[in-house]
């Protein structure tokens, strides 16, 4: 039996993702629970949207890794471009922003209203993650 295609992967891994964030959302009380929402909500449209890149590009992950011209020691960018790499020094991939970026072509548009409700929860994630939101409820609908 052959290997499960990565996109394949991605997307059951999204499917628990926005059933794990509407799990959350429905428990009548459960302290953070906006916050848990916006973060898991947001990590499955981010692997829907890596999923769509992958079945674009044949399945191949260069689809979503970031690239990046290195500074030359004279001062000039390089020609050839490297993989970004994070703090752990794995390949970066694309952000929810770029992933709908690289896919908004003229055959197939991302709609003006999932990238709107895309950048409120990046707003609410990032308040989440690094500070403190006040009050959700009025910025995502």
């Amino acid at each position: 039996m052959g290997r499960t295609a990565r996109h394949t992967r991605l997307l059951k891994n999204a499917e628990a993702a926005f059933m794990a964030a509407i799990e959350v959302y429905n428990k009548p009380s459960f302290a953070y629970r906006e916050e848990t929402f916006s973060i898991l909500i947001l990590n499955a449209w981010e692997l829907l949207l890596k999923a769509k890149l992958l079945i674009d590009n044949g399945d191949r992950l260069s689809a979503l890794f970031v690239r990046e011209r290195r500074t030359l020691a004279s001062g000039q960018r390089s020609a050839k471009e490297y993989l970004k790499r994070n703090r752990a020094g794995n390949p970066m991939t694309v952000s929810v922003r770029e992933a709908v970026a690289r896919l908004n072509k003229p055959n197939l548009q991302v709609s003006q209203a999932i990238s709107a409700n895309l950048d409120a929860l990046i707003e609410v994630r990032d308040n989440a993650i690094h500070y403190s939101n006040g009050d959700v409820a009025p910025r995502v609908s």
